[in-house]
């Protein structure tokens, strides 16, 4: 049987809201139960990610590790704790660093295949590229 997860940890996973997620389980007819979901049925709605099975577990854990915020009970932490955080943000950062390495092939990609849709025999194909990188611009210069 497959790990479960709450959906809002799921969405994190993902860095997606958590209403866009629901809509893709929605769309996927795929069933919560009790606010979570099998972790193997979000990786079928998310083929873009493509992080290993244990990269996943330890994000999944880093996830349901991670402190409630306003939290109050800030209570000295043993020597032994700070070296389990400091491993948990080290694998935390790894995920993530790789995560952003694979986003970025996947810009550049996408920024290849659209130069070579403007320079294309089809009218059609060209402006649709170009209106995309329009687009695709607009949205890097306003984030």
């Amino acid at each position: 049987m497959s790990e479960r997860i709450s959906i809002s940890k799921a969405a994190k996973l993902l860095n997606i809201k958590r209403s866009e997620l629901h809509a893709r389980l929605a769309a996927a007819e795929i069933e919560t139960f009790e606010g979570e979901v099998d972790l193997e049925q979000v990786r079928c709605i998310a083929p873009d990610l493509k992080l290993t099975d244990q990269q996943i577990l330890d994000r999944v854990r880093i996830l349901r590790d991670a402190p409630t915020r306003g939290r109050r009970d800030r209570q000295v932490r043993t020597v032994e704790e700070l070296e389990s955080e400091v491993q948990r943000l080290q694998t935390a950062l790894t995920v993530e660093t790789q995560m952003a390495a694979q986003y970025r092939d996947i810009v550049e990609s996408l920024g290849k295949k659209l130069g070579e849709m403007q320079t294309s025999e089809d009218e059609a194909e060209r402006r649709a590229a170009l209106g995309l990188c329009q687009w695709l611009r607009e949205k890097a210069i306003a984030d």
